[in-house]
């Protein structure tokens, strides 16, 4: 589904303490009928923790 302008695509959330980051992005529904930015899902991803220093 392509991008619709204002609508948040993805959200990154990283760990002050340097652990683990987590990727949330987001899917619209975008079906025409009155609502073409609803949000239809979002899907959650940790990645793994970063090393010290990076």
């Amino acid at each position: 589904m392509r991008a619709v302008p204002g609508n948040r695509t993805s959200l990154v959330q990283h760990s002050a303490a340097g652990g683990t980051d987590t990727t949330t992005a987001y899917t619209y529904d975008g079906n025409g009928a009155g609502h073409p930015a609803a949000l239809a899902s979002t899907t959650a991803l940790k990645s793994p923790p970063r090393s010290p220093g990076v």
